[in-house]
């Protein structure tokens, strides 16, 4: 990261509150996004892959504490959340998003420790169709983490891309297809119905010729 972001040295605790003590959230993130345009090249043309993945941030700088139980969390006014690997934590969880090519950041999120991946997964593409990154027949990319059969049918009606959203063991492939027939909104007079159509096709058939697909 030190290479990437051509910076000498690794700053101080200190110095690094510093600074981030004069923004407001929404200015350290506009400031975050316009070094990462300067330092990255543009999105080339045609579909690109997406990888999206969330991690907990353990906010707790008290390193020799004792395990958190859940009874301590208790009436505590703070954020907390629990992961299979880490336990009970005092915390937040960061969503990045990132180009399958480069390993470009293009967008990332911050939410309370407890909330689940599949109610994150439309927040990041929201973020990412708002930041006009998001483009019609790109590829996103997510572990089961994100499973969920809304978040399938999101990702082609609403957003138009191709979810390789990795399935679990009890996924019913039928349901889930019948969730992804055509949208009635291609259908509107005020569309190009045969053009909606051809996309919505193409993001079908991209869906069933990917790397850990999910059709049978």
């Amino acid at each position: 990261m030190r290479n990437f972001l051509k910076i000498s040295s690794v700053p101080t605790e200190n110095e690094i509150y510093g600074i981030l003590s004069k923004y407001e959230p929404n200015q350290f993130t506009y400031f975050v996004f316009e070094l990462l345009n300067e330092l990255c090249p543009k999105r080339k043309k045609g579909s690109i892959g997406i990888i999206s993945d969330s991690t907990d941030i353990n906010l707790n700088l008290n390193w020799h504490a004792k395990k958190i139980t859940k009874k301590s969390l208790e009436n505590k006014e703070y954020k907390w959340g629990h992961s299979t690997h880490r336990g009970f934590f005092i915390g937040v969880k960061l969503t990045l998003a990132l180009e399958y090519q480069t390993l470009k950041p293009l967008a990332f999120l911050i939410n309370e420790a407890n909330v689940s991946e599949p109610k994150i997964y439309p927040e990041i593409l929201k973020e990412l169709k708002k930041r006009r990154i998001l483009k019609a027949g790109d590829i996103v990319y997510a572990d089961r983490r994100y499973y969920s059969y809304e978040n399938y049918g999101i990702s082609v009606r609403e957003f138009r891309v191709v979810p390789l959203i990795f399935p679990r063991k009890n996924c019913n492939f039928k349901k889930l297809f019948n969730m992804l027939r055509y949208p009635l909104k291609i259908f509107d007079s005020r569309r190009d119905t045969k053009k909606e159509i051809k996309i919505y096709k193409e993001m079908i058939a991209k869906l069933c010729g990917q790397p850990g697909q999910i059709c049978i």
